[in-house]
């Protein structure tokens, strides 16, 4: 599953994968480090080639692993769009295997995935936990007709009553803060 790979001849640094953008994004890394650009983006076969000197030696740099690593980040989230809805992430791409890349990137920061990779039309879209955004939970809770709903936060309690009204509940009480949590109640009969 790997998009980018940079492999060391000497030297210069020779950067492939399948995907244009992904090898260019690597090719620019390479360049702001101070790398001069042997020979852009190629395709041969199904990859996608391009060369680079390598970048001069320097005491602040990173082991080479570490380089590797920010260098394929940073090429798979160029592929990739990410819209920022608030408590979550929306990735699309043209390349799965690039979204699948995203996507473990936010969890490796401690996001959590909404829906996985699907196919939506010619893009391949995920969503996940904004992990910038503090987790905001809710609990509903059934008393005969009635529903309790309580919540982190009054937004999310209204956001929850609100699909609720889509089923038919009915807010009863106004959403209210009791102590640390928001409350609302609704009523189930029509």
């Amino acid at each position: 599953m790997d998009a980018v790979t940079i492999a060391d001849a000497g030297s210069h640094l020779v950067i492939s994968g399948t995907n244009r953008d992904a090898v260019q994004a690597a090719l620019n890394r390479c360049v702001t480090q101070g790398a001069r650009t042997i020979a852009e983006p190629t395709r041969l076969g199904s990859k996608w080639i391009a060369s680079c000197e390598k970048p001069p030696e320097s005491a602040e740099r990173k082991a080479p692993g570490a380089v590797l690593a920010d260098t394929t980040e940073a090429a798979v989230l160029k592929a990739v769009k990410v819209a920022n809805a608030g408590s979550h992430l929306i990735l699309t791409a043209t390349d799965k295997a690039m979204l699948e890349q995203a996507l473990q990137y936010y969890v490796k920061r401690g996001a959590k995935v909404k829906s996985g990779v699907a196919s939506l039309g010619n893009q391949w879209v995920a969503t996940c936990h904004n992990p910038t955004e503090p987790e905001e939970s809710c609990t509903v809770e059934r008393m005969g007709f009635q529903i309790v709903i309580t919540g982190s936060s009054e937004r999310v309690v209204r956001e929850k009553v609100q699909s609720l009204a889509i089923g038919g509940a009915k807010l009863v009480a106004p959403i209210d803060r009791f102590g640390e949590k928001w409350v609302a109640v609704c009523d189930t009969r029509s």
